[in-house]
């Protein structure tokens, strides 16, 4: 016996399909013969979330009401979110057409605004949002995460599609379609879209809870949007309070000349050292800042923009002034200890010195690197001499021995993570078993979605993007990163998305390699795991997975979503600290 709400779904009048749609009402007969005493259905499901106006003027973003046609709960399999076109669908070059079957519009083509499966998916993150926000924390699943539970179908009950058609466009598989030759086998069909999706069950505490929370007249308060703000503007606070105390603290070692500055992610060693360059420059020295990234060296010169510090990456550095020296031609293969080598003489030559060098990501930097600027001082004995570094984070397994290197001045170790909310820096200290002290504030809970084959990852990609988008994350504070081998086939992933094409953001999508990141933050940040590395693969370079995700899991503020598998999240990253079975909470 089926649970339905309304529970009187059965004795409605015509009227009442007709203010939904009679292709829902054909939908229902045929959902009626579905056998087991474990099913429970829900129809018409309104719920407030954030969505984009219907035109230009006023605010980026309203509420209005989104609405699953079925949802569909059974403890055995999980949770399915189902839209219903009536009337005939078909669909070419990405366009969707409705035709009208019935009445005196009969005939009539009407093309759909987005692509029905879209409109599912949208509608079920509206829905998820509503469980993580208004059932009590002691209840929900792991991360507050009812992804790995749901998932979401179309169903067009007078358009027949053939069974060996594999996709209607590339979002909508022919296996999430519940098409009018599918209605005889109904329950048949619906038990291979929860088998195609391959989610968790949700078990008998769990359903109830989704039940009692979704069933229909259920009212709520605050959209996610909302709490979403909240807890950024307490993440801000707590972080602008921890990092002003940290530059007080730097201020009393102006009478250290050089220093080695260490410390984790997040820890404040940029921030400290653009302060340090301001506080130099104000005196009236000549301060070079340099680093290897080139997208960190162009956010510390806008920073650095009302100064006269030179604000230039180690390579530039070197190519300028040996090229302006004119002392020999440097083929575009120089390595960069063969840069240094010839950086010194260069500099001679040109009469280049500064009276303060200040060395941001210094694990990038070989000890012939680091000699090589030593000399760039105007005064080698008093010259201002400061590194930054996290030995943690050398990528490429080059960096001078820092914490022996005695020569470059006494050591200074931060230990406070004034980046990162609470939750995303107690993952980032789990990964090397260290210490640094938090935030207060929590913030969003971090994410993990398990993922093994490149498809899935990809599709995971695809869904939580949408999910921050909607979540009220504009496109410019989301982050994707991953290994540089797999940015053209993620880029391709993004440009291909139907959502982010509608809105016109497919190409604008922040994505970069962890590497280049290296340095910077974003308010939420998308860490794919390699695509196409085999478990083997991944046992074989631990090591530099570990360093990797490192340095990636540390770039969000506020929000982190980690793609890979559990094996690697569990032995390399630690994700669940001391915890050896986390993934199946």
């Amino acid at each position: 016996m089926i649970n339905w709400f309304p529970s009187d779904i059965d004795e409605k009048s015509d009227q009442y399909w007709k203010d939904s749609s009679f292709a829902e009402k054909e939908f229902f007969e045929h959902l009626k013969k579905l056998n087991g005493n474990k099913w429970t259905i829900m129809h018409g499901n309104p719920v407030q979330a954030p969505s984009e106006p219907k035109s230009n003027k006023g605010p980026k973003k309203i509420m209005s009401d989104m609405e699953s046609d079925f949802i569909i709960v059974n403890p055995d399999l999980g949770l399915l979110f189902v839209e219903v076109k009536g009337g005939l669908i078909s669909t070419k070059d990405g366009i969707w057409q409705q035709e009208v079957l019935f009445g005196h519009k009969q005939g009539q083509k009407i093309r759909l605004a987005q692509s029905p499966a879209d409109q599912s998916k949208k509608a079920m993150y509206g829905l998820l949002n509503v469980l993580k926000n208004n059932i009590s924390s002691e209840n929900q699943p792991y991360n507050r995460n009812w992804w790995p539970f749901a998932q979401y179908c179309v169903a067009f009950p007078y358009t027949e599609i053939p069974f060996d058609l594999e996709y209607l466009d590339p979002e909508t598989h022919r296996d999430i379609v519940i098409a009018k030759n599918d209605l005889p086998e109904i329950q048949i069909k619906i038990e291979e879209i929860f088998k195609y999706y391959q989610k968790q069950p949700l078990g008998e505490e769990k359903s109830d809870l989704v039940i009692r929370t979704l069933k229909p007249s259920t009212t709520f308060e605050k959209s996610h949007k909302v709490l979403h703000k909240l807890k950024h503007e307490a993440v801000r606070k707590s972080i602008q309070t921890f990092t002003e105390d940290q530059i007080r603290m730097f201020s009393r070692l102006k009478r250290n000349s050089r220093l080695r500055v260490l410390g984790g992610p997040g820890t404040g060693k940029t921030i400290l050292g653009i302060e340090r360059a301001k506080q130099l420059d104000h005196i009236g020295n000549k301060v070079l800042f340099t680093c290897l990234n080139t997208l960190l060296r162009s956010s510390i010169a806008v920073d650095l923009a009302e100064t006269q510090v030179i604000v230039k990456d180690f390579q530039a550095l070197c190519i300028e002034t040996i090229q302006e020296a004119d002392l020999i031609h440097l083929p575009d293969t120089t390595k960069l200890d063969e840069l240094a080598s010839y950086l010194p003489e260069s500099a001679e030559q040109i009469n280049l010195k500064f009276d303060a060098i200040i060395i941001d990501e210094g694990q990038d930097f070989t000890p012939k690197m680091l000699e090589s600027l030593e000399f760039l001082l105007e005064d080698s004995k008093d010259g201002f001499f400061y590194i930054f570094a996290d030995k943690k984070q050398d990528l490429w397994n080059k960096s001078a021995d820092l914490e022996n290197a005695n020569d470059f001045g006494p050591i200074w170790e931060l230990d406070r993570n004034v980046r990162n909310s609470k939750l995303i820096a107690e993952k980032i200290n789990n990964i090397f078993d260290t210490h640094d002290e938090t935030i207060d504030e929590d913030g969003p809970e971090p994410i993990f979605l398990d993922s093994t084959h490149p498809v899935q990852t990809k599709s995971h990609l695809s869904d939580q993007v949408e999910a921050l988008l909607m979540e009220g994350y504009s496109h410019k504070e989301i982050v994707i990163l991953c290994w540089w081998e797999d940015i053209d086939e993620i880029k391709e992933t993004l440009s291909s998305n139907s959502y982010l094409i509608e809105h016109k953001i497919a190409e604008e999508m922040n994505l970069e390699s962890v590497r280049r990141f290296k340095g910077l933050e974003s308010e939420a940040v998308i860490l794919v795991l390699p695509l196409n590395w085999t478990r083997a693969e991944l046992t074989h370079r631990a090591e530099e997975v570990k360093k990797m995700a490192y340095t990636g899991i540390s770039r969000p503020t506020t929000q982190l979503v980690v793609i890979g598998p559990h094996h690697t999240l569990q032995r390399e990253i630690n994700w669940g600290g001391e915890s050896t079975d986390w993934w199946r909470r």
